[in-house]
C-alpha cells in the first residue's frame, strides 16, 4: 500500500484539504495518506521546503510526497513529478524542487492538465498519483521538462569570525529554529568560544544537549533532531516571551 504525504498551505479552516484528498481518494483508495503540514507560511515555497525536507526521509522509500504552496503565479505554471532518493515529489513549478535538495533540478515531469488552479488540479495530482503507486511508467503521467524554476537556498553568512543565521522556523511549541546547522557551526566556529546574539538580549555562551539542562523557564540553545540551532526555552515559549519572528536575523561572534 502506498504512501501519500500532503504539505500546504491550506490551513484547515477551510475545505481544500478535504477536497484534495477526496481527489486523491477518488482515484485511489487503497492508499495511506499522512499530513506533514498545512501551515506553511502563505505562498511561502522556502518554509514549505525547510518542513518537507527535514521528514521525507522518515518515510520509506516509494512514498509519494505531494507539496502545493504558492501555485499561482504569472505566465505559465504548471505542477512537477519528480523521482529523487528513491521517494516521488509533486509540487509546483515554482522553485519548490530546488529549494528541498539544495541544488538545481534539471528536469522532472510536467504533470498533464486541462487546468490549474481550481477543483480540477486536485484531480491532475490525484491521477498522477495514481499511476505512481500502480508503478506505469513514468513518462505516462505527462513530458520531461528541462525549463524548471530554480530557487537558491537561504544559506547562513560565514565571516572570519562570526556567523549570521536566520529564523527558518517556529514550532508548535514556540521554539526558535535558525538555518545554522551543527556542521555549518563546528566548521565556522573551530573550537573557539562564541556567543550567540539575538534582538537585544544578553549572548548565550553554551550548547545544551536537552530542554532539561537548564531550570524551567531559562533560556537555551541547542541543536534539534533535525541538527539545526535552536533556541528554546525549557517548558516556556520561546518565541513569544523573547519578541523572536520569522526571517530575523542571529548573529554568533567567535572569539
Amino acid at each position: 500500500m502506498s504512501i501519500v504525504t500532503l504539505t500546504t498551505d491550506f490551513g484547515i479552516k477551510d475545505h481544500f484539504v478535504a477536497s484534495l484528498k477526496g481527489a486523491i481518494l477518488s482515484q485511489i483508495q487503497e492508499i495511506v495518506i499522512i499530513d506533514v503540514s498545512h501551515h506553511a507560511r502563505a505562498h511561502d515555497t522556502l518554509h514549505a521546503a525547510f518542513l518537507i525536507k527535514n521528514s521525507f526521509r522518515d518515510f520509506p522509500k516509494g512514498s509519494i510526497h505531494v507539496i502545493t504552496v504558492n501555485n499561482q503565479k504569472k505566465g505559465e505554471q504548471c505542477f512537477l513529478a519528480l523521482e529523487k532518493e528513491g521517494h516521488y515529489f509533486i509540487a509546483p513549478n515554482n522553485g519548490l524542487l530546488s529549494l528541498i535538495f539544495g541544488e538545481k533540478i534539471e528536469k522532472a515531469i510536467k504533470i498533464n492538465s486541462n487546468t490549474l488552479f481550481n477543483s480540477a488540479s486536485y484531480e491532475s495530482i490525484a491521477l498522477a498519483i495514481k499511476a505512481i503507486a500502480n508503478k506505469k511508467k513514468f513518462e505516462s503521467i505527462g513530458e520531461w521538462l528541462h525549463d524548471l524554476h530554480h530557487k537558491i537556498e537561504l544559506k547562513p553568512v560565514i565571516g572570519s569570525d562570526y556567523m549570521r543565521g536566520s529564523i527558518v522556523h517556529i514550532d508548535r511549541y514556540d521554539n526558535v529554529i535558525i538555518n545554522i546547522t551543527k556542521e555549518d557551526f563546528d566548521k565556522a566556529r573551530k573550537e573557539r568560544h562564541f556567543q550567540i546574539y539575538f534582538k537585544r538580549d544578553d549572548p548565550l555562551t553554551m550548547i545544551h544537549k536537552d530542554y532539561s539542562d537548564v531550570p524551567i523557564g531559562e533560556v537555551l540553545c541547542h541543536f534539534n533532531r533535525d541538527n539545526y540551532l535552536q533556541i528554546s526555552i525549557n517548558m516556556g515559549k520561546a518565541a513569544g516571551l523573547l519578541g523572536l519572528n520569522m526571517d530575523e536575523l542571529v548573529q554568533i561572534e567567535f572569539s
